[in-house]
């Protein structure tokens, strides 16, 4: 936890755009799963346990992804995540109405080789995104999503089907 902490210190004081190399060796000891040619902006923040990037992915400014323990995201290879998108993968049981956020639980949060997630946008617990997504900038993704679509909105919906 501690050590966490330090690594993100450390994170986010590195240039924006570059040192990409030691950034992925810096969230691999955090334990994360980091594959190749990863790119990562300094200002991106990760509050989970459990996190994979694969290959050929880019995550842009202010990211954010966050959990509880048991909370799994995924991210598949060679995506791009614009500035200011958060991946939210904890969520709570419905309390009674003294407390309605009642007892936290996680959930797995997957996304699929190849997507384009727009800025501003917002994913929720335990939702899979298929291969080939664009989702576009400021959709709230509330449930799965197919391969080669295109989904955009508040909550986001399916605008068009994509060629693969």
């Amino acid at each position: 936890m501690i050590a966490d902490f330090f690594i993100q210190l450390l994170f986010k004081t590195l240039p924006d755009s570059r040192l990409y190399k030691f950034k992925s060796f810096l969230l691999r000891k955090r334990g994360f799963n980091i594959g190749e040619n990863v790119r990562v902006i300094s200002s991106a923040k990760f509050k989970i346990k459990q996190f994979s990037i694969s290959d050929n992915t880019f995550i842009g400014h202010d990211f954010f992804a966050a959990g509880s323990l048991d909370s799994i995201i995924k991210i598949g290879k060679n995506c791009d995540i614009a500035p200011r998108v958060a991946i939210l993968a904890g969520t709570h049981d419905i309390g009674d109405y003294n407390q309605r956020a009642g007892h936290g639980k996680g959930s797995l949060i997957s996304i699929g080789d190849g997507t384009w997630i727009g800025g501003c946008s917002v994913i929720l617990p335990g939702v899979s995104i298929g291969k080939g997504v664009i989702i576009a900038a400021g959709s709230v993704v509330i449930e799965d999503i197919p391969d080669n679509t295109l989904v955009a909105g508040n909550p986001a919906k399916i605008k068009k089907r994509l060629s693969k």
